[in-house]
């Protein structure tokens, strides 16, 4: 089993317990995570990326399992190599220290001294994955919505995790684009193990790609 949640339960400050659902994962199986604004989802994809209680206040208990090792209460910085959370507003997760896509690809990878050759490998992949190609050279700030989306995506996968988050990731795109990103992730899985959670208020354009759901009160 690649990712378990299990009995997990989490305590804002001064506000009632949310209760999260078990969930069980296999090998290069995708989740989606259904539901409105307000749901908790982006609160579940913050506990699972190590976001408690440093970057979210509150208690969490419980127990998360990735891969035969338990991640729960491990920080943002230690689980980075393992899990990459994409949220959905792009902007906010650019390093702001890249002139160029080819830096902001290679930023996360070059601070965790990965292999430059594997970095340099890695980036040629990607670019022709998240169709950024012809983009390499442009500065990040000057991207389109999608296009953005679609470079943050790129620079998680670029960490080789092996948990990606997507939390909304492909609302700035057109639905062209986010069919041809999505066939071409389930297609990676045959090359790089990695588990998907994708979280998104209509699970009907992305439940073709998942195995599992997971539907959240409204």
């Amino acid at each position: 089993m690649a990712l378990i949640i299990h009995d997990l339960q989490f305590t804002p400050l001064e506000q009632s317990t949310f209760f999260i659902e078990d969930i069980t994962l296999y090998d290069n199986e995708w989740l989606c995570i259904e539901g409105g604004n307000g749901s908790g989802k982006s609160t579940i994809a913050a506990i699972i990326a190590g976001w408690v209680p440093t970057l979210l206040l509150g208690n969490v208990q419980g127990n998360i399992t990735l891969n035969d090792e338990e991640i729960l209460g491990r920080s943002v910085i230690e689980l980075s190599s393992k899990i990459q959370y994409v949220q959905q507003a792009p902007q906010w997760q650019l390093s702001g220290c890249a002139f160029t896509v080819e830096e902001e690809l290679t930023f996360g990878p070059e601070n965790l001294a990965m292999d430059s050759t594997i970095i340099l490998e890695q980036l040629e992949k990607i670019l022709v994955l998240m169709d950024l190609t012809h983009l390499r050279k442009r500065d990040p700030s000057t991207l389109s919505g999608g296009e953005m989306q679609r470079l943050m995506i790129g620079a998680a996968l670029m960490m080789q995790p092996e948990l990606l988050i997507l939390d909304e990731s492909f609302s700035r795109m057109t639905l062209a684009y986010q069919t041809k990103i999505l066939e071409r992730l389930k297609a990676l899985n045959s090359e790089q193990p990695i588990n998907v959670i994708i979280l998104e208020k209509r699970k009907s354009e992305f439940m073709p790609f998942c195995e599992h759901l997971l539907t959240l009160p409204k």
